[in-house]
């Protein structure tokens, strides 16, 4: 089985993308990073409040998470829990001149709104909760269906925890990555 190097799980909060991102890592020995771990204090307080980050928020946060690999092993690899909510962003963490020469894959999980509110108010351990959905939704940027984001998935993050790693395995498996030309 030959994999990207690096996964990125992304989504608003509540998809799943830290349970996702454990359980794909553990199933094919990868390192798993929860890119939350890198946010500022501050920031955590205000996505507590239910307040949208801003893209100055956000930008030095995904370049502490995109060091990850960065400055990793060569031979590391990677599964990171990580919004990547605007195509910017998702652009950003893509980018080969940043990467050590890893692939990278985001496969983005999709979940609707109803869904994140239950799932959200189930958990007590996280600084997100459902009053910071409706930003993140604002927020959420996707890609049309005909393919104008390259090395970007998405999965329906409704299902079980086996069938959705099991679709991000076959999805990405001997996966063809896209020189677009801007990476």
């Amino acid at each position: 089985m030959v994999l990207p190097s690096v996964l990125i799980i992304g989504g608003v909060c509540g998809s799943g993308k830290s349970t996702i991102g454990k359980e794909l890592a553990e199933k094919i020995g990868y390192t798993f990073v929860d890119a939350d771990d890198f946010h500022t204090e501050e920031s955590k307080a205000k996505m507590g409040r239910g307040e949208a980050l801003s893209d100055v928020d956000r930008m030095p946060w995904l370049e502490k998470v995109s060091e990850i690999w960065a400055n990793g092993e060569k031979a590391e690899r990677f599964v990171i829990a990580c919004s990547a909510l605007k195509r910017k962003y998702r652009s950003f963490l893509l980018d080969r001149k940043q990467s050590n020469d890893k692939n990278k894959v985001i496969i983005m999980l999709l979940v609707p709104e109803e869904i994140l509110r239950k799932r959200t108010a189930e958990r007590s351990d996280h600084f997100a909760k459902s009053n910071l959905i409706p930003s993140q939704l604002d927020d959420l940027e996707l890609a049309p269906e005909n393919g104008e984001e390259f090395d970007v998935l998405t999965i329906d993050g409704t299902r079980k925890k086996d069938e959705i790693v099991a679709e991000i395995i076959n999805k990405t498996e001997n996966y063809s990555f896209i020189d677009t030309g801007s990476n």
